[in-house]
């Protein structure tokens, strides 16, 4: 997860919102990232899609 964060914030998206409005091949392009990577990215953004939109708004990406 810490990688996904990290490869996400390299590549200037701060926020779930500036993942939401990327399109699927743009992703693919992001530097670092691999299939496990995206693959992971995009299951969690599978199962935020699935939560109240509002919950998801403007949460900041960071590290636990």
């Amino acid at each position: 997860m810490n990688k996904l964060v990290n490869i996400l914030r390299r590549n200037g998206y701060q926020t779930i919102e500036d993942i939401a409005n990327v399109s699927e091949h743009q992703l693919r392009l992001i530097k670092y990232m691999g299939e496990q990577t995206f693959e992971l990215l995009f299951s969690l953004l599978m199962f935020l899609s699935c939560e109240e939109p509002a919950q998801n708004k403007d949460k900041v990406l960071i590290h636990t």
